[in-house]
Protein backbone atom coordinates (compact mmCIF):
# COMPACT_ATOMS: atom_id res chain seq x y z
CA UNK A 1 0.00 0.00 0.00
CA UNK A 2 2.77 2.41 -0.50
CA UNK A 3 5.58 4.54 1.93
CA UNK A 4 2.52 6.34 3.55
CA UNK A 5 1.02 3.54 5.39
CA UNK A 6 2.09 1.27 8.35
CA UNK A 7 0.30 -1.15 10.42
CA UNK A 8 -1.54 -2.62 7.22
CA UNK A 9 -3.69 -5.92 8.06
CA UNK A 10 -5.79 -7.75 6.30
CA UNK A 11 -9.02 -8.52 8.03
CA UNK A 12 -10.09 -12.26 9.02
CA UNK A 13 -13.85 -12.27 7.44
CA UNK A 14 -12.61 -11.16 3.98
CA UNK A 15 -8.39 -10.91 3.72
CA UNK A 16 -8.46 -9.88 -0.25
CA UNK A 17 -10.99 -7.06 0.12
CA UNK A 18 -10.52 -5.70 3.42
CA UNK A 19 -7.24 -3.65 4.95
CA UNK A 20 -7.25 -1.71 8.08
CA UNK A 21 -4.15 0.08 8.58
CA UNK A 22 -2.26 3.35 9.72
CA UNK A 23 -1.04 6.30 7.72
CA UNK A 24 2.55 6.94 8.78
CA UNK A 25 3.91 10.06 10.58
CA UNK A 26 0.27 10.48 12.02
CA UNK A 27 0.18 11.70 15.72
CA UNK A 28 -3.68 11.01 15.92
CA UNK A 29 -2.92 7.51 15.00
CA UNK A 30 -6.22 6.48 13.61
CA UNK A 31 -7.11 3.68 11.81
CA UNK A 32 -8.20 3.55 8.69
CA UNK A 33 -10.45 1.23 6.25
CA UNK A 34 -9.40 -0.01 2.56
CA UNK A 35 -12.13 -2.50 0.75
CA UNK A 36 -11.30 -3.10 -2.84
CA UNK A 37 -14.91 -2.95 -4.71
CA UNK A 38 -16.22 -5.54 -7.18
CA UNK A 39 -15.06 -6.13 -10.53
CA UNK A 40 -12.47 -5.58 -12.30
CA UNK A 41 -10.91 -1.92 -12.24
CA UNK A 42 -13.68 -0.69 -10.17
CA UNK A 43 -10.96 0.90 -7.50
CA UNK A 44 -11.15 1.13 -3.85
CA UNK A 45 -12.71 2.61 -1.18
CA UNK A 46 -11.31 4.05 2.05
CA UNK A 47 -12.72 5.48 5.19
CA UNK A 48 -11.24 7.14 8.13
CA UNK A 49 -12.54 5.19 11.30
CA UNK A 50 -12.10 7.41 13.98
CA UNK A 51 -10.72 5.42 17.00
CA UNK A 52 -7.34 4.38 17.79
CA UNK A 53 -8.08 0.92 19.29
CA UNK A 54 -7.79 -2.08 16.94
CA UNK A 55 -11.09 -4.07 18.33
CA UNK A 56 -13.04 -0.80 17.36
CA UNK A 57 -11.78 -0.60 14.21
CA UNK A 58 -12.10 -4.31 12.75
CA UNK A 59 -16.14 -4.13 14.27
CA UNK A 60 -16.34 -0.68 12.24
CA UNK A 61 -14.59 -1.79 9.23
CA UNK A 62 -16.56 -4.66 9.38
CA UNK A 63 -19.86 -2.38 9.48
CA UNK A 64 -18.71 -0.84 6.43
CA UNK A 65 -17.79 -4.29 4.46
CA UNK A 66 -21.50 -5.53 5.54
CA UNK A 67 -22.70 -2.49 3.96
CA UNK A 68 -20.78 -2.59 0.78
CA UNK A 69 -21.96 -6.48 0.08
CA UNK A 70 -25.63 -5.08 0.86
CA UNK A 71 -24.95 -2.59 -2.17
CA UNK A 72 -23.17 -4.62 -4.52
CA UNK A 73 -26.47 -7.10 -4.00
CA UNK A 74 -28.87 -4.60 -4.89
CA UNK A 75 -26.73 -3.12 -7.80
CA UNK A 76 -26.04 0.59 -6.36
CA UNK A 77 -22.68 1.77 -5.57
CA UNK A 78 -21.47 1.94 -1.90
CA UNK A 79 -20.58 5.30 -0.86
CA UNK A 80 -23.96 7.03 -2.90
CA UNK A 81 -26.42 5.08 -0.15
CA UNK A 82 -25.46 8.18 2.63
CA UNK A 83 -28.54 9.81 3.87
CA UNK A 84 -27.36 13.01 2.51
CA UNK A 85 -27.03 12.69 -1.07
CA UNK A 86 -30.25 10.23 -1.28
CA UNK A 87 -32.53 12.91 -0.37
CA UNK A 88 -30.88 15.04 -2.81
CA UNK A 89 -31.85 12.49 -5.02
CA UNK A 90 -35.15 12.41 -3.58
CA UNK A 91 -36.13 15.95 -3.98
CA UNK A 92 -34.49 15.85 -7.47
CA UNK A 93 -36.71 13.10 -8.61
CA UNK A 94 -40.04 13.73 -6.59
CA UNK A 95 -42.54 16.53 -7.73
CA UNK A 96 -43.93 18.15 -4.57
CA UNK A 97 -46.16 21.56 -4.44
CA UNK A 98 -44.18 24.84 -3.53
CA UNK A 99 -45.15 25.00 -0.38
CA UNK A 100 -44.63 21.05 0.46
CA UNK A 101 -41.55 21.10 -1.44
CA UNK A 102 -40.51 24.43 0.94
CA UNK A 103 -41.36 22.54 4.04
CA UNK A 104 -39.33 19.26 3.36
CA UNK A 105 -36.04 21.63 2.12
CA UNK A 106 -36.46 23.21 5.91
CA UNK A 107 -36.90 20.00 7.62
CA UNK A 108 -33.63 18.71 5.59
CA UNK A 109 -31.31 21.36 5.91
CA UNK A 110 -32.02 22.44 9.38
CA UNK A 111 -32.60 19.26 11.01
CA UNK A 112 -32.39 16.03 9.28
CA UNK A 113 -28.77 17.55 7.76
CA UNK A 114 -26.87 17.67 10.47
CA UNK A 115 -28.02 14.52 12.59
CA UNK A 116 -28.61 12.14 9.42
CA UNK A 117 -25.74 13.61 7.32
CA UNK A 118 -23.64 10.87 6.56
CA UNK A 119 -25.32 7.84 8.18
CA UNK A 120 -26.13 4.79 5.71
CA UNK A 121 -29.95 4.83 4.99
CA UNK A 122 -29.94 1.44 6.10
CA UNK A 123 -29.27 1.78 9.58
CA UNK A 124 -32.26 3.80 9.90
CA UNK A 125 -34.48 1.93 11.78
CA UNK A 126 -37.84 2.33 14.73
CA UNK A 127 -34.38 2.69 17.40
CA UNK A 128 -32.42 4.79 15.80
CA UNK A 129 -35.92 7.68 14.45
CA UNK A 130 -36.56 7.56 18.15
CA UNK A 131 -32.86 8.40 19.18
CA UNK A 132 -33.60 11.56 16.48
CA UNK A 133 -36.72 12.66 18.07
CA UNK A 134 -35.61 13.03 21.48
CA UNK A 135 -32.58 14.70 19.64
CA UNK A 136 -34.87 17.41 18.00
CA UNK A 137 -36.75 18.09 20.86
CA UNK A 138 -33.57 19.41 22.54
CA UNK A 139 -32.07 21.33 19.51
CA UNK A 140 -32.96 24.56 20.13
CA UNK A 141 -31.92 24.36 23.83
CA UNK A 142 -28.75 23.26 22.62
CA UNK A 143 -28.43 26.01 19.82
CA UNK A 144 -28.96 28.79 22.84
CA UNK A 145 -26.43 27.11 24.76
CA UNK A 146 -23.66 27.30 22.14
CA UNK A 147 -24.53 31.09 21.66
CA UNK A 148 -25.95 30.34 17.99
CA UNK A 149 -28.51 33.39 16.28
CA UNK A 150 -31.68 32.37 16.94
CA UNK A 151 -34.58 32.50 14.47
CA UNK A 152 -37.43 34.73 16.04
CA UNK A 153 -40.10 31.82 15.18
CA UNK A 154 -38.36 29.15 16.81
CA UNK A 155 -40.19 27.28 19.77
CA UNK A 156 -37.92 25.97 22.26
CA UNK A 157 -39.78 22.38 21.90
CA UNK A 158 -42.05 21.33 19.13
CA UNK A 159 -45.03 20.23 19.18
CA UNK A 160 -46.38 16.46 18.53
CA UNK A 161 -47.75 17.91 14.89
CA UNK A 162 -44.47 19.25 14.12
CA UNK A 163 -42.72 15.81 14.64
CA UNK A 164 -45.33 13.91 13.30
CA UNK A 165 -44.71 15.87 10.11
CA UNK A 166 -41.43 15.79 10.40
CA UNK A 167 -41.73 11.83 10.75
CA UNK A 168 -44.04 11.41 7.32
CA UNK A 169 -41.22 13.43 5.42
CA UNK A 170 -39.12 10.42 6.70
CA UNK A 171 -41.20 7.31 5.53
CA UNK A 172 -41.41 9.48 2.57
CA UNK A 173 -38.10 9.71 1.87
CA UNK A 174 -37.59 5.81 2.87
CA UNK A 175 -40.36 4.42 0.60
CA UNK A 176 -38.13 6.74 -2.46
CA UNK A 177 -35.09 4.44 -0.97
CA UNK A 178 -36.70 1.39 -1.21
CA UNK A 179 -38.37 1.82 -4.72
CA UNK A 180 -35.06 2.87 -6.07
CA UNK A 181 -33.62 -0.70 -4.29
CA UNK A 182 -31.30 1.24 -1.62
CA UNK A 183 -33.04 -0.50 1.23
CA UNK A 184 -35.22 -3.93 1.19
CA UNK A 185 -38.04 -2.94 3.87
CA UNK A 186 -39.07 0.78 5.52
CA UNK A 187 -39.08 0.71 9.32
CA UNK A 188 -42.34 1.16 10.78
CA UNK A 189 -41.49 4.32 12.08
CA UNK A 190 -43.76 5.29 15.63
CA UNK A 191 -45.87 8.25 16.32
CA UNK A 192 -47.54 7.72 19.54
CA UNK A 193 -45.52 9.55 21.63
CA UNK A 194 -46.42 8.17 24.93
CA UNK A 195 -45.48 4.62 24.28
CA UNK A 196 -41.93 5.50 23.59
CA UNK A 197 -41.71 7.56 26.20
CA UNK A 198 -41.04 10.60 24.28
CA UNK A 199 -42.22 14.11 26.25
CA UNK A 200 -43.96 16.42 23.33
CA UNK A 201 -45.78 19.23 23.83
CA UNK A 202 -49.81 17.09 22.72
CA UNK A 203 -51.98 20.35 23.58
CA UNK A 204 -52.62 23.47 21.02
CA UNK A 205 -51.30 26.74 22.32
CA UNK A 206 -53.24 29.42 21.25
CA UNK A 207 -51.33 32.21 22.80
CA UNK A 208 -52.95 35.21 24.11
CA UNK A 209 -55.46 37.16 22.04
CA UNK A 210 -53.75 41.33 21.44
CA UNK A 211 -55.23 43.97 24.20
CA UNK A 212 -56.88 46.59 21.91
CA UNK A 213 -53.64 49.14 22.97
CA UNK A 214 -51.23 46.76 21.56
CA UNK A 215 -53.24 45.84 18.49
CA UNK A 216 -53.67 49.57 17.51
CA UNK A 217 -49.70 49.99 18.23
CA UNK A 218 -49.22 47.67 15.43
CA UNK A 219 -51.70 48.10 13.19
CA UNK A 220 -50.58 51.73 13.31
CA UNK A 221 -46.96 50.91 12.97
CA UNK A 222 -47.46 48.40 9.76
CA UNK A 223 -49.85 51.17 8.03
CA UNK A 224 -46.61 53.89 8.78
CA UNK A 225 -44.41 51.26 7.62
CA UNK A 226 -46.11 50.66 4.30
CA UNK A 227 -46.35 54.18 3.54
CA UNK A 228 -42.78 54.20 3.61
CA UNK A 229 -40.87 57.94 4.37
CA UNK A 230 -42.92 60.28 3.34
CA UNK A 231 -45.97 59.09 5.53
CA UNK A 232 -47.19 62.80 7.01
CA UNK A 233 -47.25 63.80 3.49
CA UNK A 234 -50.02 61.32 2.70
CA UNK A 235 -52.38 61.43 5.84
CA UNK A 236 -56.01 61.23 5.27
CA UNK A 237 -57.45 64.86 5.88
CA UNK A 238 -59.08 67.74 4.55
CA UNK A 239 -58.12 71.03 2.88
CA UNK A 240 -59.60 74.55 4.25
CA UNK A 241 -59.73 77.76 2.38
CA UNK A 242 -59.38 81.01 4.68
CA UNK A 243 -62.77 81.24 5.86
CA UNK A 244 -62.27 77.84 7.03
CA UNK A 245 -64.91 76.17 4.56
CA UNK A 246 -63.57 72.64 3.08
CA UNK A 247 -62.37 72.68 -0.33
CA UNK A 248 -61.19 69.83 -0.45
CA UNK A 249 -60.61 66.19 1.03
CA UNK A 250 -57.65 63.57 0.59
CA UNK A 251 -56.89 60.38 1.63
CA UNK A 252 -53.00 58.27 1.73
CA UNK A 253 -51.90 57.96 -1.84
CA UNK A 254 -49.01 55.53 -1.51
CA UNK A 255 -48.00 55.29 -4.69
CA UNK A 256 -46.66 59.21 -4.79
CA UNK A 257 -44.79 58.47 -1.80
CA UNK A 258 -42.83 55.68 -2.26
CA UNK A 259 -38.68 56.26 -1.58
CA UNK A 260 -37.57 52.47 -1.65
CA UNK A 261 -37.03 49.53 -4.28
CA UNK A 262 -40.55 48.42 -6.00
CA UNK A 263 -40.13 44.93 -4.12
CA UNK A 264 -39.64 46.39 -0.85
CA UNK A 265 -42.55 48.53 -1.39
CA UNK A 266 -44.59 46.02 -2.14
CA UNK A 267 -43.83 43.37 0.53
CA UNK A 268 -44.64 46.22 3.31
CA UNK A 269 -47.80 47.13 1.41
CA UNK A 270 -48.82 43.89 1.61
CA UNK A 271 -47.81 42.61 4.94
CA UNK A 272 -50.42 45.60 6.27
CA UNK A 273 -53.14 44.78 4.29
CA UNK A 274 -53.24 40.98 4.63
CA UNK A 275 -52.78 41.43 7.98
CA UNK A 276 -56.07 43.96 8.76
CA UNK A 277 -57.99 42.30 5.94
CA UNK A 278 -57.26 38.11 7.11
CA UNK A 279 -58.15 39.77 10.77
CA UNK A 280 -61.43 41.39 9.70
CA UNK A 281 -62.76 38.15 7.48
CA UNK A 282 -61.41 36.13 9.83
CA UNK A 283 -59.60 33.69 7.38
CA UNK A 284 -56.40 31.70 8.19
CA UNK A 285 -53.63 32.98 7.27
CA UNK A 286 -52.27 29.58 5.57
CA UNK A 287 -53.68 28.22 2.28
CA UNK A 288 -57.26 30.35 2.82
CA UNK A 289 -55.64 33.47 2.52
CA UNK A 290 -52.02 32.93 0.08
CA UNK A 291 -54.11 30.65 -1.99
CA UNK A 292 -56.64 33.28 -2.69
CA UNK A 293 -57.22 34.92 -6.32
CA UNK A 294 -59.07 38.02 -7.12
CA UNK A 295 -60.80 35.95 -9.28
CA UNK A 296 -62.67 34.56 -6.36
CA UNK A 297 -63.49 37.95 -5.10
CA UNK A 298 -67.25 39.07 -5.96
CA UNK A 299 -68.33 42.54 -5.39
CA UNK A 300 -71.72 43.14 -4.72
CA UNK A 301 -74.38 46.38 -3.77
CA UNK A 302 -77.41 45.50 -1.29
CA UNK A 303 -79.99 46.04 -3.91
CA UNK A 304 -82.57 47.70 -1.07
CA UNK A 305 -79.30 49.80 0.36
CA UNK A 306 -76.87 51.35 -2.08
CA UNK A 307 -74.94 51.91 1.04
CA UNK A 308 -74.44 48.69 1.98
CA UNK A 309 -71.40 47.78 -0.17
CA UNK A 310 -69.46 44.11 0.72
CA UNK A 311 -67.85 41.26 -1.22
CA UNK A 312 -67.78 37.71 -1.62
CA UNK A 313 -65.02 35.94 -0.69
CA UNK A 314 -64.99 32.09 -2.31
CA UNK A 315 -62.27 30.31 -0.28
CA UNK A 316 -61.12 27.45 -2.82
CA UNK A 317 -58.33 25.77 -0.72
CA UNK A 318 -57.52 25.54 2.97
CA UNK A 319 -56.78 23.68 6.41
CA UNK A 320 -60.22 22.06 5.73
CA UNK A 321 -60.85 22.35 1.70
CA UNK A 322 -63.24 24.48 0.22
CA UNK A 323 -65.29 26.75 2.73
CA UNK A 324 -68.81 28.70 2.84
CA UNK A 325 -68.33 32.10 1.38
CA UNK A 326 -66.94 34.76 3.17
CA UNK A 327 -68.62 38.23 3.17
CA UNK A 328 -66.71 40.97 4.27
CA UNK A 329 -68.33 43.18 6.66
CA UNK A 330 -69.68 46.97 5.77
CA UNK A 331 -67.59 50.25 5.57
CA UNK A 332 -63.81 50.03 6.74
CA UNK A 333 -63.32 46.14 6.17
CA UNK A 334 -64.69 45.88 1.62
CA UNK A 335 -62.86 49.27 1.50
CA UNK A 336 -59.43 47.35 2.46
CA UNK A 337 -60.03 44.98 0.34
CA UNK A 338 -61.09 47.20 -2.64
CA UNK A 339 -58.08 49.55 -1.55
CA UNK A 340 -55.70 46.70 -1.50
CA UNK A 341 -56.65 45.41 -5.37
CA UNK A 342 -56.21 49.41 -6.43
CA UNK A 343 -52.45 49.51 -5.06
CA UNK A 344 -52.01 45.83 -7.03
CA UNK A 345 -52.99 46.40 -10.31
CA UNK A 346 -50.91 49.99 -9.75
CA UNK A 347 -47.96 48.03 -9.52
CA UNK A 348 -49.23 45.85 -12.41
CA UNK A 349 -50.90 42.85 -10.37
CA UNK A 350 -54.27 42.03 -9.83
CA UNK A 351 -55.57 40.27 -12.79
CA UNK A 352 -58.13 37.92 -11.85
CA UNK A 353 -56.01 34.66 -11.75
CA UNK A 354 -53.35 36.35 -9.81
CA UNK A 355 -52.88 35.53 -6.19
CA UNK A 356 -54.33 38.55 -3.71
CA UNK A 357 -51.02 38.07 -1.77
CA UNK A 358 -49.13 37.29 -4.61
CA UNK A 359 -45.71 38.54 -5.54
CA UNK A 360 -44.83 41.19 -8.40
CA UNK A 361 -45.72 38.90 -11.08
CA UNK A 362 -48.98 37.74 -8.84
CA UNK A 363 -47.40 34.34 -7.91
CA UNK A 364 -48.06 32.49 -4.91
CA UNK A 365 -46.33 33.19 -1.63
CA UNK A 366 -46.37 31.20 1.51
CA UNK A 367 -47.23 32.45 4.77
CA UNK A 368 -44.10 31.70 6.46
CA UNK A 369 -42.82 34.59 3.69
CA UNK A 370 -45.39 37.02 5.91
CA UNK A 371 -45.00 35.49 9.19
CA UNK A 372 -41.15 35.97 9.00
CA UNK A 373 -41.28 39.53 7.87
CA UNK A 374 -43.42 40.29 10.50
CA UNK A 375 -41.59 38.63 13.27
CA UNK A 376 -38.55 40.96 12.13
CA UNK A 377 -40.31 44.20 11.82
CA UNK A 378 -41.82 43.95 15.64
CA UNK A 379 -38.63 42.77 17.10
CA UNK A 380 -37.30 45.76 15.88
CA UNK A 381 -40.60 47.71 17.44
CA UNK A 382 -40.35 45.89 20.85
CA UNK A 383 -43.88 44.97 20.07
CA UNK A 384 -43.61 41.49 19.05
CA UNK A 385 -44.20 39.94 22.77
CA UNK A 386 -47.56 39.52 24.66
CA UNK A 387 -47.31 40.69 28.31
CA UNK A 388 -47.16 36.80 29.18
CA UNK A 389 -43.87 37.12 27.16
CA UNK A 390 -45.15 34.79 24.66
CA UNK A 391 -44.73 35.65 20.53
CA UNK A 392 -47.07 37.52 18.79
CA UNK A 393 -47.95 35.62 15.34
CA UNK A 394 -49.84 35.91 12.27
CA UNK A 395 -52.11 33.89 14.27
CA UNK A 396 -52.34 36.52 16.88
CA UNK A 397 -54.62 38.41 14.89
CA UNK A 398 -56.80 36.15 13.81
CA UNK A 399 -57.18 34.95 17.45
CA UNK A 400 -57.73 38.09 18.54
CA UNK A 401 -60.58 39.16 15.43
CA UNK A 402 -62.71 36.11 17.37
CA UNK A 403 -62.69 37.32 20.74
CA UNK A 404 -63.72 40.50 19.71
CA UNK A 405 -66.07 39.15 17.50
CA UNK A 406 -67.46 36.91 21.09
CA UNK A 407 -66.97 39.84 23.08
CA UNK A 408 -68.05 42.99 21.31
CA UNK A 409 -70.29 42.06 18.26
CA UNK A 410 -72.24 39.82 20.53
CA UNK A 411 -72.61 37.05 17.77
CA UNK A 412 -73.55 33.71 19.09
CA UNK A 413 -71.77 30.61 19.35
CA UNK A 414 -73.09 29.54 15.97
CA UNK A 415 -72.79 32.81 14.00
CA UNK A 416 -68.64 32.74 15.70
CA UNK A 417 -67.86 29.07 14.55
CA UNK A 418 -69.32 29.42 10.92
CA UNK A 419 -67.47 32.92 10.46
CA UNK A 420 -64.60 31.50 11.46
CA UNK A 421 -65.03 27.97 9.60
CA UNK A 422 -64.46 26.18 12.67
CA UNK A 423 -66.80 23.57 14.58
CA UNK A 424 -69.13 24.88 17.24
CA UNK A 425 -67.07 22.68 19.95
CA UNK A 426 -63.73 24.12 18.94
CA UNK A 427 -64.95 27.86 19.30
CA UNK A 428 -66.95 26.82 22.55
CA UNK A 429 -64.07 24.69 24.18
CA UNK A 430 -60.75 26.75 22.87
CA UNK A 431 -62.95 29.99 23.57
CA UNK A 432 -64.56 29.27 26.72
CA UNK A 433 -63.04 32.40 28.92
CA UNK A 434 -64.16 34.90 26.39
CA UNK A 435 -68.09 33.57 26.25
CA UNK A 436 -67.56 33.76 30.19
CA UNK A 437 -66.56 37.60 29.94
CA UNK A 438 -68.83 37.90 27.38
CA UNK A 439 -71.80 36.60 30.01
CA UNK A 440 -70.47 38.31 32.99
CA UNK A 441 -73.57 39.74 34.15
CA UNK A 442 -74.81 35.75 34.74
CA UNK A 443 -71.57 35.44 37.14
CA UNK A 444 -71.11 39.03 38.23
CA UNK A 445 -75.40 40.27 39.16
CA UNK A 446 -76.22 38.18 42.21
CA UNK A 447 -79.76 39.73 42.32
CA UNK A 448 -82.79 38.89 40.27
CA UNK A 449 -84.42 41.62 39.79
CA UNK A 450 -82.67 44.50 38.18
CA UNK A 451 -83.94 47.55 39.97
CA UNK A 452 -81.75 46.35 42.95
CA UNK A 453 -78.66 46.14 41.10
CA UNK A 454 -79.44 49.60 40.30
CA UNK A 455 -80.02 50.28 43.75
CA UNK A 456 -77.11 49.54 45.57
CA UNK A 457 -75.20 50.64 42.48
CA UNK A 458 -76.35 54.06 42.94
CA UNK A 459 -76.41 53.97 46.92
CA UNK A 460 -72.62 52.88 47.11
CA UNK A 461 -71.00 56.27 45.70
CA UNK A 462 -68.32 55.82 48.77
CA UNK A 463 -67.68 52.14 47.79
CA UNK A 464 -66.86 53.01 44.27
CA UNK A 465 -65.01 55.93 45.08
CA UNK A 466 -62.86 53.86 47.65
CA UNK A 467 -62.36 50.86 44.97
CA UNK A 468 -60.94 53.52 42.20
CA UNK A 469 -58.33 54.77 44.84
CA UNK A 470 -57.13 51.32 45.78
CA UNK A 471 -57.29 50.50 42.32
CA UNK A 472 -54.98 53.22 40.98
CA UNK A 473 -52.60 52.20 44.49
CA UNK A 474 -52.48 48.72 42.68
CA UNK A 475 -51.51 50.85 39.56
CA UNK A 476 -54.32 48.25 37.56
CA UNK A 477 -56.23 51.61 35.98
Amino acid sequence: MGAYYSHLKPSTFDSDRVFIYKIKGSTKGSWYVRIKRAGKGKGYWTKGLDCTDERTAWKRAKQYWVEMLTADERGVQFGQTTFSKLFQEFLLKRNFKPDRRARIVHVFTRYFSEYFENMNVSLIDVEEFIKYINWRIGYWDRKEAEGADLPPNKKNKPSANTLKSERQILAQFLNFCKETHVINTVPKLPYDWESINVDVETKKSRGKPLSDKHHASIISKLYKYAMVEEWKAGMSGKEYDKKGKVIAEFKPDPMRYMTHDEVTTYARLRLYYFIVITGNLLLRQGTEATRLRFENIEHKVDPNDERKKYAVIRVLEGKKGRRDPVFTPYGRAYDQVVTWHLIAKSFGVGKPAQHVFGDLEGEYVPAHYHGRMHSRILKRWKLGKHSDGTQVTLYSYRHTAICRRIRKSGWDLIRVAKAANTSALAISTSYADEWMEADKERYTNTFRNPADLESVLDKSEKLQSDIDRKLEELGVV
